[in-house]
C-alpha cells in the first residue's frame, strides 16, 4: 500500500487506526531512508535474489 499517492494512504490510515498523521512521522522518515538506500545503493536490491537463486 505505499505507492504514490502516500499523502492520500496517510490520511486514510490514520482516520483507520485513529492517530495523527504527526505521529507517523518516524515509521515515515525509516520508509524514505530504506527507500533512498535501496534506489541508490543497486547491490541492496540485487543481493536477497542473487542469494536465493535466481
Amino acid at each position: 500500500m505505499i505507492t504514490p499517492p502516500i499523502g492520500q494512504l496517510l490520511y486514510v490510515m490514520s482516520a483507520v487506526v485513529k492517530i495523527r498523521v504527526s505521529e507517523m512521522t518516524p515509521f515515515m522518515t525509516a520508509y524514505l531512508v530504506i527507500l533512498a538506500l535501496i534506489t541508490f545503493i543497486g547491490a541492496l536490491s540485487t543481493w536477497l535474489p542473487i542469494m536465493t537463486g535466481f
